[in-house]
């Protein structure tokens, strides 16, 4: 179980964040949006993005195989990317765009997902555990 208050509380050291592959899981960023933290949430649903605008919180459609020019943009604004529960398949993507937007990289796993992405560890933090590759 994903604790948002713990997982905001940890990205938001880092500073200004954004988020990619949202899904329709909004609770973390909801709580940077309200500490000026966020910059913007990215995913490839479009159907997500009303979830997030009645929100008030900025929302990009881009595909993280292939970024779009506006999801580079918003990361390169931001210190800190991450991601919360992604599918494996999508880390080396999200790290790719960390890295390219020189951002700290921030994956909150699936309980059991263990990472193979080169330079990223595995931190503890209260009742929460992150992959995390910094630039």
């Amino acid at each position: 179980m994903v604790h948002p208050e713990t997982v905001a509380e940890y990205v938001s050291a880092f500073g200004k964040a954004v988020e990619l592959c949202s899904g329709y899981y909004a609770e973390v960023a909801k709580l940077l949006h309200k500490a000026g933290k966020l910059v913007c949430v990215c995913d490839i649903n479009e159907e997500v993005r009303s979830k997030f605008s009645k929100l008030g919180i900025k929302f990009v459609v881009c595909d993280i195989f292939d970024p779009c020019l506006d999801i580079l943009e918003y990361c390169r604004k931001a210190d800190v990317v991450y991601s919360i529960r992604p599918p494996p398949e999508l880390w080396n993507s999200i790290a790719k765009l960390a890295e390219n937007c020189n951002c700290v990289c921030v994956i909150r796993p699936m309980k059991f997902d263990l990472c193979n992405v080169k330079g990223f560890k595995l931190e503890y933090y209260k009742d929460e555990i992150f992959y995390v590759s910094r630039v």
